[in-house]
């Protein structure tokens, strides 16, 4: 899958591999079509009376004409960063979301497979456009998480965490910086 041992070693061990994927310029263009696309978020905006939660997901919360033009618009450019550093691959789907300043928390969840076929990996790419830490909102894991069940979270299925959520955020949530 990783077109880097290590990365493959690190993915399997831990769920997760963390690499530069993206590079400036890439980041530039995607926020320019992030601007095209919604320009709303880059201006001043109610919040609290447009939305009921803490951040915007273009999945979520966007028109479906806006995710398509979003997609198409980013496929090449995702496609072209993910080929240096991943092989035998599609990209099937992209979004973004944007997170309130010292807001946003999306809290514990997992991403339910995209495919029928249980034989094929599916990957979520999660790929910062700035740089990320705990104060200014961050990717959190839970390191081996991928080794206690498969396919364990479905749209009709309820969250393997939802139970215990609290317990794993306090003792196993582990913050990602990136820069």
């Amino acid at each position: 899958m990783f077109s880097s041992q290590e990365l493959c070693t690190e993915f399997q061990e831990q769920g997760y591999a963390k690499t530069s994927v993206i590079e400036p310029q890439e980041v530039d263009f995607i926020l320019n079509k992030i601007k095209e696309i919604e320009p709303w978020l880059f201006e001043e905006t109610d919040w609290d009376s447009r939305f009921n939660v803490d951040w915007f997901c273009s999945h979520t919360e966007g028109e479906a004409g806006a995710r398509r033009q979003f997609f198409e618009a980013t496929r090449e450019t995702l496609t072209r960063a993910l080929n240096r550093k991943v092989s035998g691959y599609r990209v099937i789907a992209s979004g973004f979301h944007v997170n309130l300043p010292g807001r946003g928390n999306i809290g514990i969840h997992l991403h339910p497979p995209l495919t029928i076929d249980p034989k094929l990996t599916v990957m979520t790419m999660w790929t910062p456009l700035s740089d990320t830490n705990v104060e200014n909102g961050t990717l959190g894991v839970v390191p081996n998480s991928h080794k206690l069940l498969r396919n364990v979270s479905t749209v009709a299925r309820p969250e393997y965490f939802s139970t215990f959520v609290e317990t794993v955020a306090q003792d196993y949530w582990s913050p990602i910086d990136v820069k």
